[in-house]
Formats: structure tokens, sequence, C-alpha cells
């Protein structure tokens, strides 16, 4: 494997240049178990009736309205 794809994984503000953050790179079993993870997530998510679905989507929507501006604020740096 490369030593490039073992580089963290950097979120960089296209106007400036500026990295914002930067993401560990993971590979083999620690890809496995992030997937198994988002597995077992969407089975327990599948299982939940429509009306649970709906009160926890409106409970995410009322939380990014609640913080708009800092999503605002990261949406930007990320977007240049």
């Amino acid at each position: 494997m490369s030593e490039q794809r073992k580089s963290p994984f950097a979120t960089v503000n296209p106007y400036t240049g500026e990295t914002l953050a930067e993401f560990p790179a993971i590979e083999g079993a620690a890809v496995d178990a992030v997937l198994e993870t988002a597995g077992g997530a969407f089975d327990t998510w599948r299982k939940r009736t429509v009306e649970e679905r709906a009160e926890l989507v409106g409970r995410v929507a009322g939380l990014m309205r609640e913080r708009k501006e800092t999503l605002a604020r990261l949406i930007t740096l990320e977007m240049g």
C-alpha cells in the first residue's frame, strides 16, 4: 500500500487552501468494522416504524435549525 493512501484525509478550504481538519485514513479490518457498525445501525433504523422515523428526523431538523449559523459557517469554510 502506498504512503499516500496512509496519509490522513484533509478538509481544505478551496478558496484559501487552509486545512480545516484532518481525518485518519483507515484500511483493512478497520474499514470492515466501520461497515459492520453502519450495517447494524441500518438494521435498527429499518425496524423502526414510520412514526418513529418521522419523530427522529424532526428532532434532527430542530437541532439543525438551532445550529444553523454554525452549520452555515462550516459549509462556507468547506466550500470556499
